[in-house]
């Protein structure tokens, strides 16, 4: 018999600090809780689950008070009756009514699964190709990649970056087009050389190294050639070059920031860094990254297959690595991680120290400092004028985008206390740079 309280804490949230718990009692729960949908781990619903188990026989239910510290404690046990360890020995479903809540839940679900394909149907999408599982459930990473997909050229445009939005959609038609060559060249269907779903996520997170490509799923013999026709239509259709120094041109006798072969070990936390576990006992997004790319998953596979289905930007995932480095324990490949990143956005030598002397002319101390406006800062470094973001040229908008990838390794570095060097050379990036 244990307290309802705790048993519900340790479903609900996968956590507990009840040290009376049993450990094969604890494993079996946290079985339990990992079975059960998310709804199904709601407080109000376990209860109602709790009062069917127990109007069933199958669990024992009593009051207990208990006076404590000059106070009157009460506070229910739930026990498992002899038909409940019949039931637990000979296990076999257990008809119990469906909580109302769930069935709410079920019922708007339904709707919205309804209006996710209606929506996908009205942009042309062939609903028929998403897993009847994933319809089933609600969602997964097919119908996930297709409504980000549809979303961001929506919003693209929403907001006057035509550009950007005919950019993408151009970059996946070339995808397409090599996908309907090498299935006439190999006489087999397209849908089979690449799916559609994968083809988006390509596109979308801009995924070109044959690693990544590999590590998302793509399994055709001539993934070489994909991965080299991404790359040209990236540096073509985006205007990122691999061949230059900062944004102001040409420097190939910039110093840029570089680091040993060796992966970095941080021996103490950021004074302000805080481990937060999700409400559902998950990792925080920052640490799944980094594990997986310290298991050897590139940035862009990893950007690519999301758990929730939706792709991000590779940048996204790079920003997340450089987030372990403020948690004592992270172990952070620096060499392998900054080769990924593209030249104009690598930091110089030159940059590191307009960075030093904008945060002394605003007054910003990086690493005792919790927080601080970005926006100022990469403005005072770079030198550029506040704009408003519509009056921006696309151009424009790159520029302040490797600032900020600039400003974000300057921050992390900085208060990991990582020791930094820069080194000249024509061309700072290995074969294994990101390509984007």
């Amino acid at each position: 018999a244990q307290s309802f309280k705790q048993l519900w804490k340790v479903i609900t949230q996968g956590r507990t600090d009840w040290s009376e718990i049993e450990g094969g009692e604890f494993a079996r729960i946290k079985t339990l809780r990992e079975k059960l949908q998310a709804v199904h781990r709601r407080e109000d619903v376990f209860k109602e689950l709790m009062v069917s188990l127990h109007s069933s026989k199958y669990l024992g239910r009593q009051t207990t008070r208990k006076e404590m510290q000059g106070f009157t404690r009460t506070w229910e046990v739930f026990s498992v009756t002899d038909r409940g360890k019949i039931q637990l020995t000979r296990p076999s479903a257990v008809l119990l009514p469906v909580p109302q809540l769930v069935a709410r839940f079920e019922a708007e679900q339904e709707q919205q699964t309804k209006a996710k394909l209606e929506e996908l149907a009205s942009r042309g999408i062939d609903v028929n190709k998403i897993p009847s599982g994933e319809i089933e459930n609600g969602g997964g990473p097919v119908m996930q990649t297709h409504l980000s997909w549809t979303r961001t050229l929506e919003r693209y445009r929403s907001s006057g970056r035509e550009s950007l939005a005919q950019a993408m959609e151009a970059l996946l038609e070339r995808i397409l087009e090599w996908r309907q060559q090498m299935a006439v060249e190999f006489s087999m269907a397209p849908y089979n050389v690449l799916e559609d779903h994968l083809a988006k996520r390509i596109a979308y997170s801009k995924i070109c190294e044959v690693e990544a490509l590999e590590q998302i799923g793509v399994r055709f013999v001539r993934v070489d050639d994909l991965s080299k026709l991404v790359s040209e239509a990236i540096a073509e259709l985006f205007g990122n070059s691999e061949d230059g120094g900062d944004e102001k041109g040409d420097d190939r006798d910039a110093q840029y920031l570089v680091f040993p072969e060796e992966p970095y070990k941080i021996s103490q936390s950021w004074k302000h860094a805080v481990f937060k576990v999700n409400k559902n006992g998950k990792l925080p997004p920052w640490k799944i990254s980094a594990n997986r790319f310290a298991n050897g998953e590139h940035p862009q596979a990893i950007a690519g297959t999301q758990e929730s289905g939706k792709p991000i930007q590779v940048d996204t995932v790079i920003g997340h690595i450089l987030e372990s480095l403020l948690h004592k324990g992270c172990v952070v490949d620096l060499n392998r991680l900054i080769q990924l990143v593209p030249t104009t956005s690598r930091i110089t030598k030159q940059d590191w120290e307009k960075l030093e002397v904008a945060a002394c002319n605003l007054k910003v101390d990086v690493v005792e400092d919790e927080k601080f406006v970005l926006k100022e800062l990469m403005l005072e470094a770079s030198g550029r004028p506040d704009k408003p973001n519509e009056e921006k040229s696309d151009s424009e908008r790159e520029e302040d985008k490797a600032w900020y990838v600039k400003l974000k390794w300057w921050q992390q570095i900085k208060r990991a206390g990582v020791p930094i060097q820069f080194e000249s050379a024509q061309s700072p990036v290995t074969k294994k740079q990101r390509c984007e």
